[in-house]
């Protein structure tokens, strides 16, 4: 067999990529894990994780968590508002520059290596491996993991992109005085149906909150005023008071029914939302 760089190689550093890559390395696997961007990087994401999530990973991540939700206030059009509460934590939110880079760095601690600036640009198989083509060089494997979401370039290039429906989000970072932060910092706000076949969230950090839109991209110049009306309805006036010092849109690919997860089986795109966490 030609040489390979790695048994494995992992398109994509986010949590899908850095979980998988963890657990392989730990295995004594040699995981190549190859990344377009460079790590610590903004992601546009809500960032809650459900108090069921955090006991399945394999290492403890409570130094990156930010705040912890003991209750979600719920609204239709921004009415028949209604909040359920629980003593125990429901959730537990972080921003996701920390949680990929924490993960990404449990990963390298495994025996994971990285390469940061190097997004697969094209796929070639060959008899038992996979060989990766990015603007740099070319990575040969056994096995190729594609977790940089159904958008990425591995699963256009593997054909698995079938079947999608592509959504928009709008999401903002808004930095608020504690005043206003505190009698926030243990609430989710969602609310469904103002913006047809779409939903608006707020998640609060630990020094600011989370603010976000989204729905079909049909819809999406009707997004800044969804947006402006859904800060309003968190406290009157809200909107004007904090301005956001990060508003940034990114699409949201859904599918419509359920496909192919491989392909030949050296291609194994990991098929997961670009906002997993949310």
């Amino acid at each position: 067999m030609e040489h390979l760089d790695a048994d494995v190689i992992v398109a994509g550093a986010g949590p899908a990529g850095t979980a998988a890559a963890y657990d392989l390395a730990l295995h004594g696997v040699r995981v190549l894990i190859l990344e377009k961007a460079t790590f610590p990087r903004y992601k546009v994401c809500g960032a809650g994780l459900t108090a069921k999530t955090i006991p399945e990973f394999p290492y403890d991540i409570t130094p990156i968590l930010e705040t912890t939700i003991r209750s979600v206030r719920f609204s239709y059009r921004f009415s028949e508002m209604f909040t359920r509460c629980t003593d125990t934590p429901m959730m537990f939110c972080t921003m996701r520059d920390k949680l990929d880079d924490f993960m990404l760095q449990k990963a390298v601690s495994a025996g994971a290596k990285v390469l940061f600036g190097e997004q697969v640009k094209r796929l070639e198989q060959g008899d038992g491996f996979v060989e990766a083509e990015t603007g740099n060089r070319r990575y040969r494997a056994a096995l190729l993991i594609g977790a940089a979401g159904v958008s990425g370039m591995v699963t256009r290039m593997a054909g698995l992109r079938d079947n999608i429906e592509l959504g928009i989000a709008w999401e903002a970072e808004i930095a608020i005085e504690p005043g206003w932060l505190v009698p926030l910092s243990e609430t989710v706000f969602l609310d469904w149906g103002t913006l047809p076949g779409g939903y608006g969230w707020m998640f609060p950090k630990s020094d600011h909150i989370s603010v976000g839109v989204g729905g079909p991209a049909a819809l999406s110049r009707r997004m800044m005023e969804y947006y402006a009306d859904f800060l309003n309805s968190i406290e009157p006036g809200f909107g004007n008071d904090h301005k956001a010092y990060s508003l940034r849109s990114w699409p949201i690919p859904t599918r419509r029914r359920k496909g192919p997860y491989t392909r030949d089986g050296s291609w194994w795109p990991v098929m997961q939302p670009d906002s997993p966490t949310r």
